[in-house]
């Protein structure tokens, strides 16, 4: 069966996709098969792989840490 209205579908996954960790990375990853625009590769696989080993990431101004 076909979505009528995936845009809206859409937007109700980001909220809840979001309300997972409140991370918008977290988010987006999630969200990724559903982009039409996007790169070949996915970009957020790491993030996420580092999220599911129970980390955290935070983007510095010029480098990325990462912690428990």
């Amino acid at each position: 069966m076909e979505n009528e209205n995936e845009e809206k579908l859409n937007s109700v996954l980001s909220e809840a996709y979001y309300s997972i960790n409140c991370d918008y990375y977290l988010s987006y990853y999630l969200q990724y098969p559903s982009f039409v625009d996007k790169p070949e590769q996915d970009f957020l696989k790491s993030y996420f792989e580092i999220w599911k080993n129970g980390h955290y990431c935070k983007f510095d101004k010029s480098r990325l840490i990462i912690y428990k």
